[in-house]
């Protein structure tokens, strides 16, 4: 409460993303969280606004197959996760 007035939703998400907690926008986001200038991953990696844009430019450069690939790569991952977790 701020002033008898209740705060935003939004601005509370904020206030978690800057304080360094989970994400949280969507299930797939679960374990991610904001440091600093970079996003964490559930597993600990330190990700750079150009690491993603270089990941983007690879993918758009990439074969279809490749990104077939890379796609059962990511739901494998995202499984194992969920499988740790639990």
């Amino acid at each position: 409460m701020d002033g008898g007035q209740e705060i935003p939703p939004e601005c509370k998400r904020l206030m978690r993303m800057y304080t360094g907690r989970e994400v949280g926008i969507s299930e797939s986001w679960i374990g991610w969280r904001i440091a600093k200038e970079n996003i964490i991953s559930p597993n600990g990696l330190s990700i750079s606004s150009n690491k993603v844009l270089t990941g983007t430019a690879i993918l758009e450069i990439g074969a279809e197959q490749d990104s077939h690939n890379l796609s059962l790569i990511m739901k494998t991952a995202r499984a194992l996760i969920k499988t740790l977790k639990s």
